[in-house]
């Protein structure tokens, strides 16, 4: 896998699912602070093209810094549109507090 290719946008049905559990579900948070992969795929994500990095590397690692659920639900709209579109190397999630400051 080429890890200069970025990886494939979330479809919006999924990023807003992604943002729901984000600003409703404790547990939901924890899995995906500990498990990306698997909280994408209960969001509906599909990774359907191997030779693409999975979006879950855009996420890096949230213990800690995963913004809460009202921060989340106030900048949803922003962060709907960044984890909808490709943004070359750059993943929205990167550094949440840029997205939501």
């Amino acid at each position: 896998m080429d890890m200069r290719v970025a990886p494939p946008a979330l479809e919006p049905k999924v990023a807003n699912e992604l943002l729901n559990l984000l600003s409703v579900s404790d547990e939901f948070r924890e899995l995906f602070v500990s498990n990306t992969k698997a909280a994408l795929e209960i969001a509906g994500y599909i990774h359907s093209d191997e030779r693409l990095p999975h979006p879950a590397i855009c996420f890096g690692s949230l213990a800690g810094t995963l913004a809460s659920k009202s921060e989340i639900s106030a900048a949803r709209d922003k962060l709907l549109r960044n984890i909808t579109q490709i943004q070359g190397m750059l993943c929205p999630f990167e550094s949440q507090s840029s997205l939501i400051g």
